[in-house]
């Protein structure tokens, strides 16, 4: 597991089909080539654009500040950590075009990113944001039928 600490840098992965992809998700697996991967089976490629592989069976991985992977205190690779532009953000999940490899990444080891979003806040303010509309539809409700009121009974005074 781990996480890049700065916001706009993204790892990045490769599908099957040699399609690329940016992620914040760092919990990486091992597949059965030996090769770092996603939980969705996409590899993780290293700064030489290359997936990174375990030449041997891993007892020991350490994963430094910059992204270089040491397993048995033997170096198999560096992360790839790009930081796109915003004309590359859009249409995600493809990415197209260069890749912009960043010096200053942070990544840290054991760290997970997880949802900025609490369910239970949201779905709370869902609540309340019906009940509100409920009421203020039930306030427009009665001031059409007041309206309507006055409207009638003012004919009928003529």
């Amino acid at each position: 597991d781990v996480a890049l600490a700065q916001e706009g840098q993204y790892f990045v992965v490769q599908r099957r089909d040699g399609t690329q992809l940016y992620t914040r998700d760092g919990q990486f697996y091992r597949n059965d080539q030996g090769q770092i991967s996603t939980g969705t089976g996409e590899v993780v490629l290293g700064a030489d654009l290359t997936p990174i592989t375990f030449r041997e069976e891993p007892r020991d991985i350490k994963i430094r500040q910059d992204g270089t992977i040491l397993v048995n205190e033997a170096e198999i690779g560096r992360l790839l950590v790009v930081a796109p532009t915003r004309d590359q953000l859009q249409g995600f999940p493809r990415v197209a075009g260069p890749l912009f490899p960043v010096d200053n990444a942070e990544v840290r080891q054991g760290f997970l990113e997880s949802s900025n979003v609490s369910i239970i806040s949201e779905m709370v303010a869902l609540v309340e944001a019906n009940r509100s509309f409920g009421f203020e539809q039930k306030v427009v409700s009665a001031h059409d039928q007041m309206l309507q009121k006055a409207a009638n009974d003012l004919g009928r005074l003529q």
